[in-house]
């Protein structure tokens, strides 16, 4: 969704299935489910599930002020590292209020690096197997 690259910016994404873990003829072009990037992003009341890939299911690319909240993120690669969301070189988002649960025997993750900063990205709910 939204390519390897994503939009510019000012992106609302509510209330969605993003289902990719049956074979329902969608084909991930990436490792990751959903791409974002630039300034003003809304990603809310989302389900994204995964079952192919091995990238996160929300990529945060260079964005800032978006916000991530309410959404629940299930990873069903259970040979996977479970990184759920990942913020690369992104600042001032905010990442609350998700339930993230994975088939893995590790945690999920929200994993911020590059030039990352100022994000809020607690409290969310992880489980795993």
């Amino acid at each position: 969704m939204c390519g390897s690259n994503g939009p510019a910016a000012h992106t609302v994404i509510v209330d969605n299935l993003i289902d990719l873990s049956v074979d329902n003829g969608v084909r991930q072009t990436g490792d990751e489910a959903v791409v974002l990037k630039g300034g003003g992003n809304v990603f809310a009341r989302n389900v994204v599930k995964a079952g192919v890939g091995s990238g996160p299911l929300l990529y945060l690319k260079s964005a800032m002020r978006t916000r991530v909240t309410g959404n629940r993120f299930h990873d069903g690669r259970a040979e996977s590292h479970p990184l759920m969301v990942l913020l690369r070189d992104s600042c001032r988002n905010v990442v609350v209020g998700n339930r993230l649960s994975t088939a893995a025997r590790s945690d999920p993750l929200i994993v911020a690096y590059g030039a990352s900063y100022l994000n809020r990205l607690r409290p969310n709910t992880f489980r795993h197997r």
